[in-house]
Parts: structure tokens; C-alpha cells; sequence
């Protein structure tokens, strides 16, 4: 009996010296990037924010991405043991890139436990084309009168100026101007119609489905490019939109806001509005 009883004691004692022997592994840094993805595009410089901590000390960092267009980086040298966050930049190259590449980043903390207890987080670059610049027209006017041109009031508009004309201006600056006759009355009828005056260079494309509200140049400039251009407008009607190349080579857009004809005077008109 005394033997099992010094056999189980010797047997306990082994556990316990097993036991007390083991040690858990240690515990792997925790790292955080951030942005953990971002849209980006040729040329652009992509910063990234990490934060490492650790109960042991911190050795390195590593980011390495999945293409040879980027060069991997490392860092061995902190500022601070067991926590550290500070940023990493990337600059992307001004070719070999197309709108939808994805490049992905690996960031590797590790502690002076080893590589075993290295902490990895893969981040994302969106290779994407920026959006084409836009530039508001948000000089507009709606003050823009053109009066039958037979009658007392003034027939023609310079748009570069903003000003109404009468038929002694000067003819080149006439970008609207009404074609009325004397002629063409039988009685009382109206051309609702402009032309350029002469010597003028600005001309005009009708677009009807152009968003005047928030016209843009460029939006301008391509709708203009698309249509075929005349300087001659004939047959306006409330609600009608133009483009206008002007002569000095901006764009205006026109909306016709109203066409009042009247039967027993010259008293006719074309009402509008323009940004530039």
C-alpha cells in the first residue's frame, strides 16, 4: 500500500513539473491600416496610417504589394517599443496603370517573438480615373430682349457685353440680331429669328435636351462640337436652348423664355435668358 500511495505521489509530481514547464505562446502584435481601401490614380501619393502595439518589443514593419510597379518598403526603427502608429507613403507611378487595376498592400508588424507571431493586413489601392473637371457657367443673365427690329426698340444683343443694340452699333458686336423686314410684314408679321450682324463670328447649335440649369463649359463646349452650327436661328419658340460659340471663343448657353408676337404694332420680341 505504501508503495502505490509513493508510486501516485512521484506520478503527481511529474504532472505538476509538466504543467508548471508550459508556457502559452505569446501573443502576436495587433496592427491597424488605415484606409483599408482608397481610390486613386496615376501620379497621385496614397498615405496610409498604421498602428502597432505588443507586449514584446516591436521589430519591423513590412508593406509589400502584389506588383513590381510599387517597391516594398520596411521599417526597423520605432520611435517607441510596444506602440507605435505613424504613416506610410506610396507614390504611384505616372504609367503602366488603367482605370480598374486593384493593387493590394501587405503590411507585416512582427515582435521579437518572431515571425510565428507576425500580425498581417492587406489593404486595397483602386486604380480609378478621376472624373473630368467641370466648370459651372454661373455668370447668367436673364435679362436678354431682342425687339422686332423694325420697330423703336432695340433689335439686337451683344452677348460678350450684356448689352441691348439698336441699329446704329456697331454691327460686329451684333451676336443676336432680329431679321425682320418691312418686306416680310403683311402686315404685322414677325420673324421670330436672330442672325449675327455683320463682321460677326459667333455662332449657334440648337440643343434642347441640354441641362440649362447646371450648364457647365464643358458641357457646352461638347454639345456645341456635336451639333452642326449656323449663324442663322429661324422659327424660335419658348423653351428652345442654344449654344453659342461666341466670337471671342467662350461659350454661352441660351434659353428662350418667351416669344411675344402682336398683330397691330412692331412691338414683337424674343425674351431670354444666358449663362456664360
Amino acid at each position: 500500500m505504501k508503495k502505490i500511495k509513493l508510486l501516485t505521489l512521484i506520478l503527481f509530481a511529474g504532472v505538476l513539473a509538466l504543467t508548471s514547464c508550459h508556457k502559452d505562446p505569446p501573443e502576436g502584435p495587433t496592427l491597424s491600416v488605415t484606409p483599408t481601401s482608397v481610390d486613386a490614380w496615376k501620379g497621385d501619393t496614397v498615405k496610409f496610417v498604421y498602428s502597432i502595439s505588443s507586449n514584446s518589443k516591436i521589430t519591423s514593419l513590412k508593406a509589400e504589394p502584389n506588383t513590381t510597379l510599387l517597391s516594398s518598403q520596411e521599417v526597423t526603427s520605432f520611435s517607441a517599443d510596444y506602440s507605435v502608429s505613424d504613416t506610410m507613403t506610396f507614390i504611384l507611378p505616372t504609367s503602366s496603370l488603367s482605370d480598374g487595376d486593384v493593387i493590394s498592400v501587405k503590411f507585416t508588424a512582427t515582435d521579437k517573438d518572431g515571425a510565428d507571431y507576425a500580425k498581417e493586413v492587406t489593404v486595397s489601392i483602386n486604380i480609378k480615373e478621376p472624373a473630368a473637371a467641370t466648370t459651372p457657367m454661373t455668370d447668367e443673365h436673364t435679362d436678354g430682349v431682342i425687339w422686332n427690329i423694325i420697330g423703336a426698340n432695340k433689335g439686337a444683343w451683344d452677348l460678350v457685353n450684356d448689352v441691348a443694340m439698336s441699329s446704329s452699333d456697331t454691327e460686329a458686336n451684333k451676336d443676336m440680331k432680329n431679321t425682320t423686314t418691312t418686306a416680310s410684314q403683311t402686315p404685322n408679321v414677325f420673324e421670330a429669328e436672330w442672325t449675327v450682324g455683320t463682321g460677326n463670328t459667333t455662332s449657334f447649335v440648337k440643343d434642347n435636351t441640354f441641362d440649362y440649369a447646371n450648364a457647365t463649359v464643358e458641357a457646352a463646349t461638347e454639345a456645341y462640337n456635336n451639333g452642326t452650327s449656323t449663324t442663322t436661328v429661324s422659327n424660335v419658340a419658348a423653351n428652345d436652348i442654344y449654344i453659342a460659340k461666341l466670337r471671342d471663343g467662350n461659350y454661352a448657353v441660351i434659353k428662350v423664355t418667351n416669344v411675344a408676337v402682336t398683330t397691330t404694332d412692331n412691338n414683337d420680341k424674343i425674351e431670354f435668358s444666358y449663362k456664360k
